[in-house]
């Protein structure tokens, strides 16, 4: 990557991602990394005190084929409380950007988050692959929102020995690839689910929930208590879906709406 096509600044108050309340110094400013090009720009930060680091924490690719438009994020350097923007100015007016893809490929513990509980951290995502090269490391994905499509895959890893993980991601449109999580504590898909979906369990009290059609496939380990798995429109023929156990109580499983329990 060419770190001299990036610009780096802080902003103290960002239009519409409002990222400060992520880090314990609530008056340190977000980074945002300028697209060179006519592409989204991308705001990173952390739970540090310091600011992460352009090319030494995490990187960002505006000079990929694809990237001016979709800039691919990789995480560096391991955090609990990472929190990714793509933000989109025309014409002075700020709206939500795509990202290519984020992944964080290097042997340490990373948190992720995108955008915030009231905010898409993006609109389009090609890939999100929160796999740590070393298995003794975990990933997690958590309190995360893109209001358009997961294009590729999903992929949330948990250590060695049971930690990470975890994965609460809402897709406000389609999702068209894999999604392979450990733990799911909260999955949501508003559109049609034509990939699939593997998950070890899902957590007491929490759910997949997909809105729209299930054209793909589910395959869940476990559905703990109180757990939930619902499809709210058609379960189409091609589609699959394989239930290897579910926890005695108000474990919840309606296809099309259909209780098969």
């Amino acid at each position: 990557m060419n770190s001299q096509r990036n610009i780096t600044r802080t902003l103290l108050v960002s239009a519409i991602f409002t990222l400060a309340g992520s880090v314990p110094n609530s008056a340190r400013a977000a980074t945002r990394v300028l697209n060179p090009g006519n592409g989204p720009d991308i705001i990173v930060d952390w739970n540090d005190q310091a600011d992460p680091i352009l090319d030494f924490d995490f990187e960002v690719d505006f000079a990929c084929p694809t990237c001016e438009l979709n800039p691919n994020v990789r995480l560096v350097v391991g955090n609990s409380g990472w929190t990714i923007a793509s933000e989109l100015v025309e014409d002075l007016v700020p709206t939500i950007g795509d990202i290519g893809v984020i992944d964080c490929p290097f042997p340490d513990n990373f948190g992720v988050s995108l955008g915030n509980a009231s905010t898409p951290g993006a609109r389009n995502v090609l890939a999100i692959n929160l796999k740590p090269s070393n298995a003794a490391n975990s990933s997690v994905l958590s309190t995360s929102w893109i209001s358009g499509d997961l294009a590729g895959s999903l992929v949330v890893q948990k250590s060695t020995g049971g930690a990470g993980g975890d994965c609460l991601f809402r897709i406000g449109g389609d999702a068209e690839g894999k999604i392979i999580v450990p733990d799911v504590n909260e999955l949501v898909i508003d559109g049609t689910l034509s990939g699939g979906v593997v998950a070890d369990r899902i957590v007491a009290d929490r759910g997949i929930e997909v809105r729209g059609d299930l054209t793909g496939s589910i395959s869940v380990g476990l559905i703990e208590e109180s757990a939930s798995l619902v499809v709210w429109n058609d379960v189409t023929s091609k589609a699959e879906i394989t239930i290897s156990d579910m926890e005695s109580g108000v474990a919840d499983y309606r296809p099309g709406m259909r209780s098969s329990r």
